[in-house]
């Protein structure tokens, strides 16, 4: 490209002083470079020949005058000399690549096509050419002599043309060949697709069937779910009832029972004088809502049900006994395990604070808060078990009986006075109950205060200290 720019320079420098150009002083380096070794020197000669043949073609007379093509013919006699075989593919000498004779080939077509009669003159490098056309040359040499105007060729075409149509005939079956398995890769391609759309189709119909199908069991499941839902409120609803009828039918018994005692037995002998108590309610201690639940009876929340499974609920009383005498009677309900109840009932220091879940048997609870549980019939309190008391179960009535005057607490199962009692309490309490299985309920039937004790001396009692 320099090169070229230079001759350019030159020659416009040239006609601006209206000098002739010595043109064969110029080209003859460049010559020297298009048959240098270097391959990249020889293209750099090949590219400024080119570029000044297409500038100003009449200097093809100076190439010639500098022995271009004689010295082309030397070049190809040493590189293919007429002693070689033709058993083999002739190799050029090492001196001589072969990128060096397709450069000088190219510029000897280009001198030529410029310039028809220097084909006339090229008699030693038509010779040449017409001899090592017959060998057995690299395809690329072949073509690029193939590519020298007919004015050369008229000599040696007519043997090597059917060579030169053969290598171009096998070229264009190779491509054929090629474009041929292109097409069949591409037919396969498009085979394989409509395959895998078909099996696509067939899995998205088999796919919607099943959603189909799922979707309408979904349906019929979700129906018989609201239909067992409504049945469970229904019967709920009249269990409900029941259980409110007989804590009714319960309370009157009770007064029934205080109103006529039984001389002689065991049994307590109520005082015909007591005072209802309508106003205390449970404590919800579970801010969550999510352990227990309070339910209300004849608008008191007198009814607590636990809503989870294994985990020790606390419900306490909101009233505070500082003095007088009070009972408190309740019932439990789904509490039995082998027959007896699992759940405590007891009192608890009013300062004490109820968390949820609480149990009375771990610190620091178990310092403030006694109670008799129904399953064993202990009663215990600050780590002492006292034994004595009757287990409870499911149904039974459950009574405490709470003397601030004498500072006592008795226990009361089916109106039987339970031997083992407490004494000795002086400070404000709470009375509490516990649960422990899901569904498990306990009800309050009654809360009195009471103007003489009910609870009498018995031969077999045991008192502890609070």
């Amino acid at each position: 490209m320099l090169c070229g720019t230079v001759m350019h320079i030159i020659q416009q420098r040239g006609s601006e002083i209206d000098q002739p150009v010595d043109w064969q002083t110029i080209l003859k380096p460049l010559i020297t470079l298009l048959f240098c070794s270097d391959e990249q020197i020889s293209e750099t000669g090949k590219q400024s020949l080119l570029k000044i043949l297409s500038i100003n073609p009449i200097i093809t007379n100076d190439i010639v005058q500098l022995g271009l093509l004689d010295q082309t013919s030397e070049l190809l006699d040493q590189a293919f000399p007429s002693t070689s075989g033709t058993s083999s593919q002739q190799q050029l000498p090492i001196l001589l690549s072969q990128i060096v004779l397709l450069n000088i080939l190219e510029v000897i077509g280009q001198v030529i096509k410029t310039d028809d009669e220097f084909g006339l003159k090229a008699f030693l490098l038509r010779n040449c050419l017409s001899r090592i056309m017959r060998l057995n040359l690299p395809t690329s040499i072949i073509l690029a002599i193939g590519s020298i105007p007919l004015v050369l060729e008229d000599e040696f075409t007519t043997d090597n043309s059917s060579d030169i149509s053969h290598l171009k005939l096998q070229e264009a079956q190779n491509r054929i060949q090629l474009l041929q398995k292109i097409i069949n890769q591409k037919d396969e391609s498009i085979r394989i697709e409509q395959l895998e759309k078909r099996e696509y189709k067939i899995k998205l119909k088999e796919e919607q069937l099943r959603s189909l199908q799922l979707e309408e069991r979904l349906r019929i499941a979700e129906e018989q779910l609201q239909t067992e839902e409504k049945l469970k409120k229904e019967a709920l609803q009249q269990i409900k009832i029941k259980d409110e009828e007989i804590q009714h039918q319960q309370m009157e018994l009770i007064q029934i029972l205080k109103k006529s005692p039984v001389q002689g037995s065991p049994e307590l002998q109520f005082e015909e004088h007591v005072e209802i108590d309508l106003t205390s309610q449970f404590l919800n201690p579970d801010s969550t809502g999510q352990l227990l639940r309070i339910e209300q009876i004849d608008n008191l929340h007198r009814k607590a049900v636990i809503l989870n499974d294994w985990l020790t609920v606390c419900i306490p009383l909101d009233k505070v006994i500082t003095d007088g005498i009070h009972s408190v009677s309740v019932q439990f309900q789904k509490c039995n395990s082998a027959h007896c109840v699992n759940g405590f009932v007891g009192i608890v220091k009013a300062k004490h604070e109820v968390p949820c879940p609480c149990n009375p048997l771990n610190k620091p609870h178990y310092l403030d808060m006694l109670f008799y549980n129904g399953f064993d019939g202990t009663v215990k309190f600050k780590g002492h078990v006292r034994k004595g008391n009757s287990k409870f179960s499911d149904g039974q009535l459950i009574t405490m009986e709470l003397n601030m005057k004498a500072g006592t607490l008795h226990f009361i199962v089916d109106e039987i006075q339970q031997p083992v009692f407490i004494n000795g309490i002086t400070e404000p309490v709470r009375f509490f109950w516990e649960l422990f299985l899901k569904d498990s309920s306990v009800t309050v039937i009654s809360v009195e205060t009471l103007s003489q004790p009910n609870a009498k001396k018995l031969p077999n009692e045991h008192g502890y200290e609070w």
